[in-house]
């Protein structure tokens, strides 16, 4: 299974950005390897329609979760349509919200939008 979290930067060290859309990049981890892999959002310096571009994107990496601090609600219907669960991240690295989601502290995201990002430890 692959996980795709926001993030700020590459790497399992960058910090996780709250924004699916505009993110900078994408970091997946695949639980099969145990690996992390940085791929660019395309979404992210677009004027209109960049959460679509994101989740398309999403999509063609395979990912079955998605780990972020909001999702807009284009974006969310098409991660919904695919079967992609989205989980509202951890503020701090990427690497702390995928073991949070590995042990199953992370809330489910229901709707889109920003269901109250806040800085959780």
């Amino acid at each position: 299974m692959k996980v795709a979290v926001s993030a700020a930067g590459s790497g399992a060290e960058a910090p996780l950005d709250p924004h699916l859309g505009r993110c900078a990049y994408f970091v997946v981890y695949d639980d099969k390897t145990g690996t992390f892999s940085t791929v660019a959002n395309p979404g992210a310096t677009e004027g209109g329609g960049a959460g679509i571009k994101a989740a398309q994107s999403l999509l063609r990496q395979g990912v079955s979760v998605v780990i972020s601090g909001s999702v807009g609600p284009n974006a969310y219907q098409i991660l919904e349509q695919a079967g992609i669960r989205c989980y509202l991240g951890k503020s701090g690295p990427v690497r702390e919200s995928v073991q949070a989601w590995r042990e199953n502290e992370l809330p489910p995201l229901k709707s889109a939008g920003r269901p109250g990002w806040r800085r959780r430890m």
